[in-house]
């Protein structure tokens, strides 16, 4: 896939348009990005209610019902459900990793095979990530594999 940049006057409307063969899920993930609204999560740190970037954000985890956010620079508790923010985050390359996990795809560094067919991601933060053998076929098409 192929794309251009085209600079319009600041008078002219923004305009996306996708020349394709057929829509397939690539296309129709690309076309949920782009008409779903900006996200921002929010996480409560040091007792204050932070404002997150989910670019930023490598995984999110839930331990002892509770959820935490993980980004570069700190970690959060959410007022969500790891299911609201899994549903939340799919178009932004969020993706359900084990039972307790939704992890960023775009920050994976490399992955690599553990027995039992479980993979291991190593992010690219340095921290490793598990992924289950229930969700190795949905990480392979979401990374394209």
């Amino acid at each position: 896939m192929k794309f251009r940049i085209e600079h319009v006057p600041e008078d002219v409307e923004h305009e996306v348009v996708i020349r394709c063969h057929a829509v397939d899920d690539a296309i129709r993930n690309l076309i949920g990005f782009l008409e779903s609204p900006p996200r921002t999560l929010l996480g409560f740190e040091s007792e204050r209610l932070r404002i997150i970037d989910p670019e930023r954000v490598f995984y999110i985890e839930s331990s002892d019902n509770k959820v935490f956010i993980h980004d570069d620079r700190c970690t959060y508790q959410s007022m969500k459900r790891l299911y609201e923010l899994e549903r939340d985050l799919d178009a932004y390359g969020f993706l359900r990793t084990s039972k307790s996990m939704v992890l960023n795809v775009r920050k994976i560094e490399s992955v690599r095979p553990l027995f039992d067919g479980r993979l291991e991601a190593r992010l690219t933060n340095g921290e490793t990530a598990g992924i289950s053998r229930t969700y190795v076929s949905a990480l392979k098409t979401k990374i394209g594999l």
